[in-house]
């Protein structure tokens, strides 16, 4: 990955990532095997690990920002689950709540060198990660965030957008839920 970033920073420069790559399987903690464990933090935690790793080495690289902007912006993809349980997700839940504090660490660290790494945390979203929930789940869960729908991939992509750009400056560490306000006191939903 550190080869990749840098003959892409060298050949065309590098001032953003969006570390989107993850993965869903249920299972409470008794039912989670130790490869399900392994591939939560596998694809979800040490791929972003790896990534920003990479990017944050040729950001540095590349020299600094100008007239005080940030040298670069980096995204990391996480999710309200990791801000939250979530009743049969316990290593999905984990593994996203370790890319929640990688973030923030990141954040304290690069940030005073011009790297500004925040992350996006979807709620629920219109994609095929989210089909394996049964139609009366998805009726409860839309039941309980207050706009009443599940997002669009297009409105994940416009908050990671904003944080990719100029506008969120002096936006540092944040994590920022995408979530319809499920987030601000709805209960959670049993299996």
């Amino acid at each position: 990955m550190d080869t990749l970033l840098a003959d892409v920073s060298a050949s065309h420069g590098l001032d953003i990532l969006v570390n989107n790559a993850g993965i869903l399987q249920s299972g409470e903690i008794a039912e989670t095997s130790d490869e399900t464990w392994r591939e939560q933090f596998r694809v979800n935690v040490d791929g972003t690990f790896y990534c920003m790793r990479a990017a944050v080495r040729a950001m540095l690289a590349g020299g600094a920002g100008t007239g005080g902007k940030p040298r670069g912006k980096i995204v990391n993809i996480s999710s309200i689950s990791g801000l939250r349980g979530n009743p049969g997700f316990a290593a999905y839940c984990a593994a996203k709540a370790a890319v929640v504090n990688l973030t923030r660490q990141a954040a304290i660290d690069y940030s005073p060198r011009g790297i500004n790494i925040n992350s996006v945390a979807p709620g629920f979203v219109e994609t095929d990660m989210t089909a394996l929930y049964d139609a009366p789940t998805r009726e409860a869960l839309e039941g309980q965030t207050p706009n009443g729908r599940w997002a669009d991939p297009r409105q994940i992509a416009e908050a990671v957008l904003f944080l990719a750009s100029d506008l969120s400056d002096h936006v540092v560490g944040d994590i920022l839920a995408v979530d319809g306000g499920w987030l601000i006191g709805t209960p959670v939903v049993t299996r």
